[in-house]
């Protein structure tokens, strides 16, 4: 099916409001992206909700796949991992950086360039997640200029005893089995989920053998709660390499690599507990984190081996509080990672071992004050101090040491209207502190400054019974903006990170739902991103004005549910992603990447404690690709070719 046809598809779709689906019931939806649990219509600021249910009945079958139909949240497929690079408001090549993601509030974006592992989330542990779009500074730190995404795992509820057991076969050898248990009195309760996945892929050399755990074991106090969660993954994957244009004409599922792979082992734990005091709280958590991986990249005659361990310690306290009749909400907060890395490369014509220590160490705050009963004003700063030591053998350089002090806050309103209406606005600064790998391969040897952004967005929200709808336009002005720019001319080491000259990220966001029939809910969204160069030069070319490589100017999906009869429920979702600029086009001098849109459908039928589902993705069987880079002569490009049309059955069995 031709984009054209897919376009036309959509457009007819697109006449319900732009919408987004979620519980009926708004009251009892809560949000811990301000770290620490309230309903969520007292936050300054919308945020989007995804839930367990959608994730279950929707045609989604993995988390970064939530995140990107039911979230609006840009995927691309940059390496052949089953972690795609995310991006929040258009930060093209660097979105990963500037994405932050969390699970359980707890950070698991990487401090180098490297995706968040997604994939090792098992999706029948997830109870919810939380997407906040421009937000996150204050209470988390670096790399939330674009955003924050919070994963929201499972927890055990009072004398629940259940099981569950499934299996999912597709295309290309797929099969997953998952698994899970939780055993709860009135106390004490544990919670499982595993998933075992097993899958050729659609390339050659894409392998994956894929198996995660993550558990949480709960006691409840009188007024409080302690907790441990924990997890762990074990990942073999092939990398079959990006494929050239002629190559891509040729045989799209072939592999430019047919013999690299890499092998990740990694885990989490983190003990916490919340304690009620009078009408406050105080919860705190001891988080650690580890990785161990091992790439052959045969094609260039290499062995890579990294390894990262991550410490962190996160108390905070929430203190309700009245002065001359008005409430308040006032929540402080005090932050301490430790970030430890080692990365050997052993190849035939170099050595190269990199050791690096990352220490943050930040306090914050946020208030929320209720003005009047339809106005909220909110506030929050947060100070940060990080150190860098980094060490690098394979180039004569002495070893780095920078310390730098870091600073962000935001100022928030939130106004109703009356008639479910309300006005929102926020306006702040983020900060980006570059990564091992961003000051690994700099222009002069030295470490790179930290990224700083001021940002603003303001919006209208309409609420009713049945359909919410929400719009909202936001801009992000930006100095030392950390990317990665490509060499013309070169091969294996390509290039350098620097600080790029000042840009500007501003664009338009609509989101909403619409319970259009009892057995009908629509949902939507659309997003206009323009990224570009405020100023400044690349190798000699003037480039004020022009484009962020890998920022769409339009993307926009739509997804339905239609229960059928009883419990047969048939979801589908179609994504749009507009035309954009090839990755190391800066010059803006290449012809523009397609534009793309999968449409995907699921059928869910429930017979008493048994759920079947068939699924077919990309059901047009469209031939798209969601990342390409131009090469250095400017005459052609490589790309990693996404999946064509591919099918799924499923079958899972509660036990009660």
């Amino acid at each position: 099916m031709s984009v054209n046809r897919s376009a036309a598809l959509l457009a007819g779709l697109f006449i319900v409001p732009n919408a987004w689906a979620e519980e009926r019931d708004e009251a009892a939806v809560v949000v811990t992206a301000t770290r620490f649990q309230q309903p969520r219509q007292h936050l300054p600021l919308g945020a989007i909700v995804i839930t367990a249910r959608q994730i279950q009945e929707g045609a989604i079958s993995s988390v970064q796949e939530a995140l990107s139909k039911l979230g609006g949240v840009d995927i691309r497929n940059n390496s052949g991992s089953p972690n795609p690079q995310l991006d929040l408001r258009g930060f093209g090549a660097a979105g990963d950086q500037n994405t932050l993601v969390l699970l359980d509030g707890q950070r698991i974006s990487e401090n180098e360039q490297t995706t968040a592992q997604l994939s090792a989330i098992p999706l029948d542990a997830i109870e919810r997640i939380e997407i906040l779009p421009g937000s996150g500074a204050v209470l988390y730190g670096s790399g939330a200029t674009g955003g924050t995404i919070n994963i929201i795992t499972k927890k055990p509820r009072a004398r629940q005893r259940e099981a569950t057991l499934g299996l999912m076969l597709g295309s290309y050898d797929t099969r997953r089995l998952d698994a899970g248990i939780t055993l709860a009195g009135d106390r004490l309760g544990l919670s499982l989920n595993a998933n075992d996945t097993d899958t050729d892929n659609y390339r050659v050399n894409n392998h994956l053998s894929e198996q995660n755990v993550e558990g949480d074991l709960r006691f409840l106090l009188d007024r409080g709660e302690l907790y441990s969660k924990f997890g762990a993954a074990r990942q073999r994957l092939g990398l079959p390499g990006s494929l050239s244009e002629a190559q891509i004409a040729e045989d799209r599922r072939q592999a430019s690599n047919p013999d690299d792979h890499s092998a990740t082992d990694s885990g989490h734990l983190n003990f916490g507990g919340r304690a009620e005091l009078g009408s406050g709280e105080l919860a705190a958590d001891l988080g650690y984190r580890s990785r161990e991986s091992d790439a052959q990249f045969v094609s260039f005659a290499s062995v890579t081996r990294t390894e990262a361990e991550i410490w962190s310690f996160t108390p905070r306290i929430k203190l309700p509080y009245r002065v001359a009749g008005v409430d308040s909400q006032l929540v402080i907060g005090a932050d301490w990672f430790d970030w430890q890395y080692r990365r050997r490369i052993d190849a035939d014509f170099f050595t190269s071992d990199v050791t690096a220590d990352q220490r943050d160490t930040a306090l914050y705050f946020q208030n929320v004050t209720q003005l009047g009963p339809g106005t909220r004003l909110s506030a929050g700063a947060r100070s940060q101090r990080t150190r860098i030591e980094q060490a690098e053998n394979a180039f004569p350089q002495a070893p780095q040491d920078q310390t730098t002090p870091l600073n962000a806050f935001d100022l928030g309103l939130r106004q109703g209207l009356g008639g479910d209406f309300s006005l929102f606005a926020k306006w702040g600064q983020s900060f980006r502190v570059a990564n091992v790998d961003d000051n690994g391969f700099t222009a002069d040897g030295g470490l790179l400054q930290p990224q700083r952004s001021h940002d603003s967005q303001a919006g209208v929200e309409w609420t009713a019974p049945s359909a919410r709808a929400r719009l909202t336009v936001f801009e992000s002005r930006i100095n030392n903006e950390i990317h990665f720019i490509a060499i013309p001319g070169t091969n294996f080491f390509n290039g350098f990170n620097t600080n790029l000259p000042p840009t500007r990220h501003r664009g338009v966001e609509v989101d909403g739902g619409w319970q259009i029939l009892p057995a009908l809910n629509l949902s939507a969204s659309y997003r206009y991103t323009d990224a570009r160069f405020r100023e400044g030069e690349f190798f000699g070319v003037d480039i004020a004005g022009n484009e962020v490589p890998l920022v769409p100017h339009h993307r926009a999906s739509l997804n339905a549910a239609w229960q059928i009869a009883g419990d047969l429920v048939l979801t589908g979702s179609a994504r749009y992603v507009g035309p954009q600029r090839y990755d190391n086009d800066q010059t803006n001098t290449f012809p523009l990447m397609p534009s793309y849109l999968p449409v995907d459908l699921k059928l869910v039928q429930r017979l008493g404690d048994w759920r079947l589902s068939a699924q077919v993705d990309n059901l047009f069987d469209d031939e798209y690709y969601s990342y390409a880079i131009r090469n250095n002569a400017g005459t052609s490009f490589n790309a990693y070719p996404e999946a064509e049309r591919r099918f799924f059955v499923a079958a899972q069995y509660t036990f009660r």
